[in-house]
Protein backbone atom coordinates (compact mmCIF):
# COMPACT_ATOMS: atom_id res chain seq x y z
CA UNK A 1 0.00 0.00 0.00
CA UNK A 2 1.51 3.32 -0.49
CA UNK A 3 2.08 6.37 2.40
CA UNK A 4 -0.79 7.78 1.65
CA UNK A 5 -2.25 9.45 5.26
CA UNK A 6 -5.71 9.14 6.20
CA UNK A 7 -7.01 12.01 8.27
CA UNK A 8 -7.54 10.53 11.65
CA UNK A 9 -11.09 13.02 12.13
CA UNK A 10 -12.91 12.56 8.99
CA UNK A 11 -16.55 13.30 8.97
CA UNK A 12 -16.47 14.42 12.91
CA UNK A 13 -17.88 17.00 14.05
CA UNK A 14 -16.04 18.95 16.83
CA UNK A 15 -17.02 21.34 19.38
CA UNK A 16 -14.41 22.73 20.99
CA UNK A 17 -14.67 25.71 24.02
CA UNK A 18 -12.70 28.14 25.02
CA UNK A 19 -11.11 27.81 21.67
CA UNK A 20 -10.38 31.92 20.72
CA UNK A 21 -6.65 31.55 21.56
CA UNK A 22 -3.91 29.18 23.81
CA UNK A 23 -4.75 25.40 24.33
CA UNK A 24 -8.33 25.78 23.05
CA UNK A 25 -7.63 27.37 19.85
CA UNK A 26 -4.65 24.95 19.12
CA UNK A 27 -6.80 21.93 19.52
CA UNK A 28 -9.52 22.77 17.22
CA UNK A 29 -6.88 23.89 14.50
CA UNK A 30 -5.34 20.56 14.56
CA UNK A 31 -8.89 18.69 14.37
CA UNK A 32 -9.80 20.83 11.12
CA UNK A 33 -6.64 19.70 10.10
CA UNK A 34 -7.55 16.30 10.90
CA UNK A 35 -10.61 16.70 8.63
CA UNK A 36 -13.42 17.67 11.18
CA UNK A 37 -15.63 20.44 10.80
CA UNK A 38 -15.30 22.62 13.81
CA UNK A 39 -17.46 24.58 16.32
CA UNK A 40 -15.16 27.49 18.04
CA UNK A 41 -17.04 28.14 21.07
CA UNK A 42 -15.63 31.31 23.10
CA UNK A 43 -16.45 34.02 25.84
CA UNK A 44 -15.37 36.60 23.13
CA UNK A 45 -17.45 36.76 19.97
CA UNK A 46 -14.72 38.53 18.19
CA UNK A 47 -12.24 35.90 19.42
CA UNK A 48 -14.60 33.05 17.90
CA UNK A 49 -14.88 34.17 14.85
CA UNK A 50 -11.41 35.44 14.44
CA UNK A 51 -10.17 31.44 14.87
CA UNK A 52 -12.86 30.21 13.09
CA UNK A 53 -11.91 32.54 10.00
CA UNK A 54 -8.30 31.33 10.33
CA UNK A 55 -9.51 27.98 10.07
CA UNK A 56 -11.30 29.02 7.16
CA UNK A 57 -8.46 30.41 5.59
CA UNK A 58 -6.65 27.10 5.72
CA UNK A 59 -9.61 25.28 3.13
CA UNK A 60 -11.09 23.68 6.66
CA UNK A 61 -14.79 24.16 8.03
CA UNK A 62 -15.38 26.12 10.92
CA UNK A 63 -17.76 28.46 12.42
CA UNK A 64 -17.12 30.96 15.66
CA UNK A 65 -20.34 30.64 18.21
CA UNK A 66 -20.05 33.27 21.59
CA UNK A 67 -20.67 31.40 24.51
CA UNK A 68 -20.78 31.44 28.15
CA UNK A 69 -20.21 27.74 29.20
CA UNK A 70 -21.80 28.36 32.57
CA UNK A 71 -25.15 29.28 30.89
CA UNK A 72 -27.69 26.44 29.79
CA UNK A 73 -29.09 28.58 26.94
CA UNK A 74 -26.06 29.73 25.45
CA UNK A 75 -24.83 26.21 25.96
CA UNK A 76 -28.04 25.05 24.09
CA UNK A 77 -27.54 27.69 21.51
CA UNK A 78 -23.98 26.81 20.70
CA UNK A 79 -24.93 23.43 20.15
CA UNK A 80 -27.73 24.22 18.13
CA UNK A 81 -25.66 26.09 15.99
CA UNK A 82 -23.71 23.22 15.59
CA UNK A 83 -26.09 20.51 14.33
CA UNK A 84 -27.51 23.43 12.37
CA UNK A 85 -24.01 24.00 10.65
CA UNK A 86 -22.18 20.64 10.34
CA UNK A 87 -24.59 17.87 11.79
CA UNK A 88 -24.54 16.40 15.13
CA UNK A 89 -21.09 16.81 16.82
CA UNK A 90 -19.24 13.75 18.05
CA UNK A 91 -16.28 15.26 20.23
CA UNK A 92 -16.74 18.16 22.91
CA UNK A 93 -13.30 19.48 24.04
CA UNK A 94 -14.51 21.44 26.75
CA UNK A 95 -11.25 23.80 27.07
CA UNK A 96 -13.02 26.77 28.82
CA UNK A 97 -11.91 27.55 32.48
CA UNK A 98 -10.65 30.35 34.71
CA UNK A 99 -8.15 30.30 36.82
CA UNK A 100 -9.72 33.01 39.02
CA UNK A 101 -12.34 35.13 38.63
CA UNK A 102 -10.24 38.59 39.70
CA UNK A 103 -10.72 38.49 43.41
CA UNK A 104 -8.43 37.23 46.32
CA UNK A 105 -7.56 33.69 45.75
CA UNK A 106 -5.84 32.90 48.95
CA UNK A 107 -8.21 30.93 50.93
CA UNK A 108 -8.94 33.25 53.90
CA UNK A 109 -9.73 35.55 51.50
CA UNK A 110 -11.82 33.93 48.91
CA UNK A 111 -15.15 35.15 48.88
CA UNK A 112 -18.33 33.44 47.95
CA UNK A 113 -18.41 35.04 44.99
CA UNK A 114 -14.79 34.42 43.46
CA UNK A 115 -15.50 30.44 44.59
CA UNK A 116 -18.52 30.38 43.16
CA UNK A 117 -17.73 31.91 39.27
CA UNK A 118 -14.59 29.54 39.39
CA UNK A 119 -16.91 26.83 39.66
CA UNK A 120 -19.48 27.80 37.51
CA UNK A 121 -17.24 28.24 34.50
CA UNK A 122 -14.68 25.10 35.34
CA UNK A 123 -16.99 22.55 36.66
CA UNK A 124 -20.83 23.78 35.65
CA UNK A 125 -19.63 24.43 31.95
CA UNK A 126 -18.03 20.77 31.80
CA UNK A 127 -21.14 19.59 33.01
CA UNK A 128 -23.66 21.70 30.82
CA UNK A 129 -21.59 21.37 27.56
CA UNK A 130 -21.13 17.32 28.26
CA UNK A 131 -24.92 16.96 29.07
CA UNK A 132 -26.38 19.45 26.06
CA UNK A 133 -23.56 17.66 23.44
CA UNK A 134 -24.63 14.25 25.14
CA UNK A 135 -28.39 14.78 24.61
CA UNK A 136 -27.62 15.16 21.01
CA UNK A 137 -25.82 12.07 20.42
CA UNK A 138 -27.70 9.74 22.37
CA UNK A 139 -30.79 11.10 19.97
CA UNK A 140 -29.26 11.07 16.87
CA UNK A 141 -28.16 7.65 18.03
CA UNK A 142 -23.82 8.20 17.11
CA UNK A 143 -21.54 7.69 19.72
CA UNK A 144 -18.88 10.45 20.47
CA UNK A 145 -15.88 11.33 22.56
CA UNK A 146 -15.91 13.84 25.10
CA UNK A 147 -12.80 15.66 26.70
CA UNK A 148 -12.51 17.79 29.52
CA UNK A 149 -10.27 20.07 31.08
CA UNK A 150 -8.31 19.11 34.44
CA UNK A 151 -4.67 20.00 35.77
CA UNK A 152 -1.55 18.64 37.32
CA UNK A 153 -3.21 21.01 40.45
CA UNK A 154 -6.38 19.01 40.73
CA UNK A 155 -3.57 15.99 42.34
CA UNK A 156 -1.29 18.51 43.24
CA UNK A 157 -2.16 21.74 43.97
CA UNK A 158 0.08 24.77 44.66
CA UNK A 159 -0.27 28.04 47.35
CA UNK A 160 -3.13 29.95 45.90
CA UNK A 161 -5.91 29.87 43.79
CA UNK A 162 -7.88 27.05 45.59
CA UNK A 163 -11.18 27.51 43.76
CA UNK A 164 -9.24 26.18 40.58
CA UNK A 165 -7.43 23.58 41.96
CA UNK A 166 -10.79 22.29 43.69
CA UNK A 167 -12.68 23.05 40.41
CA UNK A 168 -10.09 21.31 38.48
CA UNK A 169 -10.08 17.84 40.84
CA UNK A 170 -14.10 17.61 40.45
CA UNK A 171 -13.80 17.95 36.63
CA UNK A 172 -11.83 14.44 37.01
CA UNK A 173 -14.12 13.05 39.23
CA UNK A 174 -16.96 14.54 36.77
CA UNK A 175 -15.31 13.05 33.52
CA UNK A 176 -14.78 9.37 35.61
CA UNK A 177 -18.12 9.89 36.14
CA UNK A 178 -19.43 10.33 32.54
CA UNK A 179 -17.19 7.59 31.69
CA UNK A 180 -19.52 5.11 33.47
CA UNK A 181 -22.80 6.36 33.00
CA UNK A 182 -22.55 7.24 28.90
CA UNK A 183 -20.61 4.56 28.16
CA UNK A 184 -23.39 2.14 27.35
CA UNK A 185 -24.45 4.79 24.53
CA UNK A 186 -21.21 4.61 22.83
CA UNK A 187 -19.81 8.02 24.36
CA UNK A 188 -16.39 7.93 25.89
CA UNK A 189 -15.34 11.02 28.26
CA UNK A 190 -11.25 11.50 28.96
CA UNK A 191 -9.71 14.43 30.65
CA UNK A 192 -6.18 16.04 30.01
CA UNK A 193 -4.23 17.43 32.66
CA UNK A 194 -1.94 19.88 31.48
CA UNK A 195 1.31 20.53 33.25
CA UNK A 196 2.88 24.14 32.74
CA UNK A 197 1.90 25.42 29.41
CA UNK A 198 3.20 28.64 27.91
CA UNK A 199 -0.27 30.46 27.58
CA UNK A 200 -1.50 34.13 27.69
CA UNK A 201 -2.67 33.50 31.20
CA UNK A 202 0.89 31.37 32.48
CA UNK A 203 2.66 34.45 30.89
CA UNK A 204 0.39 36.58 32.85
CA UNK A 205 1.70 34.61 36.16
CA UNK A 206 5.35 33.74 35.47
CA UNK A 207 6.87 36.93 36.92
CA UNK A 208 10.52 37.41 36.86
CA UNK A 209 13.20 35.10 35.13
CA UNK A 210 14.19 33.68 38.43
CA UNK A 211 10.32 32.20 38.70
CA UNK A 212 11.04 30.89 35.05
CA UNK A 213 13.96 29.24 35.74
CA UNK A 214 12.36 27.04 38.97
CA UNK A 215 9.52 26.33 37.04
CA UNK A 216 11.71 24.68 34.22
CA UNK A 217 13.53 23.35 37.34
CA UNK A 218 10.88 20.85 38.07
CA UNK A 219 9.77 19.63 34.53
CA UNK A 220 11.91 16.89 34.09
CA UNK A 221 11.60 17.30 29.93
CA UNK A 222 13.74 20.87 30.46
CA UNK A 223 11.11 23.06 29.32
CA UNK A 224 7.80 24.73 29.78
CA UNK A 225 5.34 23.29 27.27
CA UNK A 226 3.42 25.17 24.68
CA UNK A 227 -0.24 24.89 23.52
CA UNK A 228 1.00 22.33 20.60
CA UNK A 229 2.12 19.88 22.71
CA UNK A 230 -0.99 19.20 23.82
CA UNK A 231 -2.74 18.33 20.76
CA UNK A 232 -1.22 15.14 19.92
CA UNK A 233 -3.23 13.77 22.90
CA UNK A 234 -6.67 15.75 22.18
CA UNK A 235 -6.44 14.28 18.68
CA UNK A 236 -6.03 10.50 19.57
CA UNK A 237 -8.81 10.98 22.47
CA UNK A 238 -10.73 12.28 20.00
CA UNK A 239 -10.03 9.73 17.24
CA UNK A 240 -11.04 5.91 16.67
CA UNK A 241 -7.47 5.28 18.09
CA UNK A 242 -8.91 5.19 21.20
CA UNK A 243 -11.68 3.28 21.06
CA UNK A 244 -11.21 1.49 24.04
CA UNK A 245 -9.97 4.94 25.96
CA UNK A 246 -12.17 5.90 28.39
CA UNK A 247 -12.28 7.36 31.78
CA UNK A 248 -8.89 8.57 31.52
CA UNK A 249 -7.14 11.61 33.25
CA UNK A 250 -4.23 11.89 31.07
CA UNK A 251 -0.96 14.16 32.35
CA UNK A 252 0.31 16.41 29.46
CA UNK A 253 3.11 17.97 31.25
CA UNK A 254 6.51 16.70 30.96
CA UNK A 255 6.48 15.21 33.92
CA UNK A 256 6.21 17.63 36.23
CA UNK A 257 3.57 16.23 38.17
CA UNK A 258 5.94 12.90 38.43
CA UNK A 259 8.98 15.05 39.60
CA UNK A 260 6.77 17.28 41.83
CA UNK A 261 7.49 20.67 42.60
CA UNK A 262 4.82 22.39 45.15
CA UNK A 263 6.69 24.63 48.40
CA UNK A 264 5.42 22.89 51.62
CA UNK A 265 5.05 26.64 53.01
CA UNK A 266 3.41 29.70 51.84
CA UNK A 267 6.15 31.23 49.38
CA UNK A 268 5.51 34.71 49.99
CA UNK A 269 6.45 34.16 53.77
CA UNK A 270 10.07 34.70 54.72
CA UNK A 271 11.76 31.10 55.66
CA UNK A 272 12.06 29.50 58.74
CA UNK A 273 15.92 29.12 60.10
CA UNK A 274 14.77 26.41 62.78
CA UNK A 275 13.17 24.72 60.08
CA UNK A 276 15.98 24.49 57.39
CA UNK A 277 15.89 21.03 55.59
CA UNK A 278 19.14 19.13 55.11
Amino acid sequence: MGGVRMSRLAGKVAIVTGAARGIGQAIAAAMANEGASVVIGDVSDEGAEQAAASIRDEGRAAIGVAVDVSVRTDVERMVGAAADAFGTPSVLVCAAGITTAGGDTTFLELSDQEWGRVFDVNLGGTFLCSQVVARRMVASGIGGSIITFSSIGAQRPMFGVPAYHTSKAAVSGLTRALAVNLAHHGIRANALAPGYILTDMMRSVLGDEERYRALVSRVPEGRLGQPDDVVGSAIFLASDESAYVTGHVMHVDGGAFVLGWTPAQNPTLPPNDEEEIA
